[in-house]
């Protein structure tokens, strides 16, 4: 059996009520908590789907689903490939 890498849960926006995903990974040992939002720069299918942030960096506040980044819908949650 394969041992996991980390973990994502989904979590709703409390100002909107837009959904996002919030978790961590662990690599080599360091536990990084991250935050995942779709991408909605997206406009070529080599654009990545999801954009991951680190929780520490203060550059993903730009990206909060109660400003401007598309939040994960139901059918998002769904469609996550993993």
């Amino acid at each position: 059996m394969q041992k996991n890498v980390g973990a994502l849960w989904v979590k709703t926006a409390k100002k909107t009520g837009l959904k996002y995903m919030s978790g961590y990974v662990e690599i080599n040992g360091a536990k990084i908590d991250i935050i995942v939002f779709t991408n909605k720069q997206k406009k070529e299918e080599k654009h990545p789907d999801y954009r991951i942030f680190p929780k520490e960096n203060r550059e993903y506040k730009a990206q909060e689903p109660e400003r401007n980044q598309e939040a994960l819908n139901d059918d998002d949650m769904m469609n996550v490939p993993f």
